[in-house]
């Protein structure tokens, strides 16, 4: 994830100034570190359920699960900031020492320009980590990915309606709201 150049997958290095590339390698990268398997281990149980209804239940699983998936890393991306200050006493980022720019610092950069330089050289310069901890807490990054995570587990919510009423769908409306409000 540090050194993403991959073209085959549509994954390449982000040119200075550009902040949507970022969030588009960013997007990619959630959907295939996180959202990817619980979209197909959604449609996997439909299949091994032996589900008569065909390809638009697989489907419909399908777009769950990755809905589903991206809330959940995004949330993760937020509690990186809120859990490390809240809970643990440590200033948060953990990811900024690792050379990740996830939502928050990506939000941020939107607010902070002199965040953009920090991102692109994956924060390796003394100082890089902390300054780029100071813009994310600056700006509303943290906010504005939440919102973000809310807006997909939403979508979620919105395709478990081509479900039949049940036990079971009522269960995954009921996930599809903790997903977004956890706190671990």
């Amino acid at each position: 994830m540090k050194d993403v150049h991959t073209p085959g997958l549509g994954l390449v290095r982000t040119a200075p100034g550009g902040g949507d590339d970022a969030w588009r390698v960013y997007l990619k990268k959630t959907y295939l570190k996180t959202a990817s398997l619980m979209a197909k281990g959604c449609r996997a149980s439909v299949i091994l359920g032996g589900c008569a209804q065909g390809e638009v239940w697989k489907e419909l699983a399908y777009a769950f699960g990755r809905n589903f998936g991206l809330a959940f890393q995004l949330v993760d991306d937020v509690l990186d900031y809120e859990a490390g200050e809240a809970t643990l006493g440590k200033p948060g980022g953990a990811d900024l020492q690792l050379g990740l720019a996830t939502g928050p610092a990506l939000y941020a950069w939107e607010e902070h320009p002199e965040m953009g330089p920090l991102i692109l050289r994956k924060f390796e310069q003394e100082g890089d980590v902390e300054l780029a901890r100071s813009l994310v807490r600056r700006s509303s990054g943290v906010e504005r990915t939440r919102d973000l995570a809310r807006s997909h587990a939403d979508k979620a919510r919105e395709l478990l309606q081509g479900l039949p009423e049940s036990k079971a769908r009522a269960a995954l409306e009921l996930l599809t709201e903790r997903v977004v409000t956890r706190t671990w």
